[in-house]
C-alpha cells in the first residue's frame, strides 16, 4: 500500500501537464485560444497556469466548447507573453500545485515530441546567372552569362538540428560575349554543412536552412567548334533555403545562393586557361525522406 501511495505521488505531475499551443491572441493582448475544451475536462472558470520562455501567468477559462476554451489573464495589468503559435505548458494551478517545475516538463515533452532526425534524398533543379569573370590571359570584356543545373543529394543529420549533404551536379552554361558565344558544361561532385532552424508553427511547418559548401569535378568549353577540358572547383557557397512538407515523407524545397567556381582547362597550344567566375543561383526541389 505504501509503494502504491509513493507511485501514485510520483505518477500524478505527469497527468498534470499538457503541451498546448496558442491559436488565437485577442488584440487588446488580455485574453487567447487553447485547443483544449470541455473533452479534456475544462469546465468555465477553472484557473490554468501557463508557462514557456521561463514565463508564467494564470488565466481563467471564461468559454469552453468542445475543443476550445477562451482563456483571460486574471492579472488586469498583464499582457500576454506569448504569440499565436507558440507551444506552452498548461497547467491545471487548482490541482497539485505543489509539483509545478512546468518549464523542465515543457523542455523533456518538447524533445519526446521532436521527431527522430531522418536521412533523405533530394532532386533540385536551378537557374544561375553570372556577375563577376577573369579569365587569364585575356583582357576584360563585358558577357552575359547563365545557365541551367540538376543535382541529386543524399542528406542526413550530424547532431540535432544540424545536417550534411553529398551529391552530384550537372551543370550548363552560355556566356554570350561581342561576336562569340561560349558553351560550358561542368559534372561535380557537391558536400554542404546545413543547419536547420525551428520550424514556423503557423506557417505548414516550414523550416529556414543556412549552408556552405565545396565541390570539384570536370569542366569542358566549347568555342567555334573547339572543345577544350579541364578541372572544375567549386569554392566555399554560401545559401540560403526554406522548406515546406507535403506530408510526413515529401517537402518543398526553395533556395538561393552565392558560388565562385575556379576552372582550369587546357587549349589547344596545351597551355592552361584558368577562370575565376562568381555566379548567384536559384533552384527549387522536392524531398524524400526514408
Amino acid at each position: 500500500m505504501r509503494l502504491l501511495l509513493i507511485m501514485m505521488i510520483f505518477t500524478i505531475p505527469l497527468f498534470a501537464y499538457e503541451l498546448q499551443i496558442i491559436q488565437a491572441v485577442s488584440s487588446t493582448g488580455k485574453s487567447f485560444v487553447t485547443r483544449n475544451g470541455r473533452k479534456s475536462g475544462l469546465v468555465p472558470g477553472i484557473t490554468g497556469t501557463f508557462t514557456a520562455n521561463n514565463v508564467s501567468i494564470l488565466a481563467k477559462a471564461r468559454t469552453v466548447t468542445g475543443e476550445f476554451t477562451q482563456w483571460e489573464i486574471i492579472n488586469p495589468e498583464l499582457v500576454l507573453p506569448f504569440q499565436k503559435g507558440e507551444t506552452v505548458t498548461y497547467y491545471n494551478a487548482e490541482e497539485y500545485l505543489w509539483t509545478l517545475s512546468p518549464d523542465e516538463f515543457r523542455r523533456k515533452m518538447i524533445k519526446s515530441l521532436r521527431e527522430p532526425p531522418r536521412s533523405s534524398m533530394t532532386y533540385k533543379a536551378g537557374f544561375t546567372k553570372g556577375y563577376n569573370e577573369s579569365v587569364s590571359g585575356a583582357a576584360a570584356t563585358e558577357s552575359n552569362r547563365g545557365g541551367v543545373l540538376a543535382e541529386i543529394l543524399y542528406e542526413k543529420s550530424l547532431y540535432q538540428q544540424l545536417y550534411f549533404d553529398a551529391g552530384v551536379r550537372y551543370e550548363r552554361e552560355v556566356s554570350n560575349i561581342p561576336a562569340i558565344s561560349i558553351l560550358t558544361q561542368r559534372m561535380m561532385v557537391l558536400g554542404h554543412l546545413l543547419y536547420y532552424f525551428e520550424p514556423f508553427g503557423n506557417f505548414y511547418r516550414g523550416r529556414i536552412f543556412i549552408g556552405g559548401g565545396l565541390g570539384y569535378g570536370q569542366s569542358s568549353s566549347e568555342v567555334a567548334n573547339i572543345v577544350q577540358s579541364g578541372q572544375a572547383v567549386l569554392l566555399p557557397s554560401a545559401k540560403l533555403g526554406f522548406t515546406m512538407p507535403f506530408n510526413k515523407n515529401y517537402e518543398f524545397v526553395l533556395e538561393a545562393a552565392f558560388e565562385t567556381i575556379q576552372t582550369s582547362e587546357r587549349l589547344e597550344d596545351k597551355s592552361k586557361q584558368t577562370t575565376t567566375q562568381t555566379n548567384g543561383r536559384t533552384g527549387f526541389g522536392l524531398r524524400r525522406y526514408f
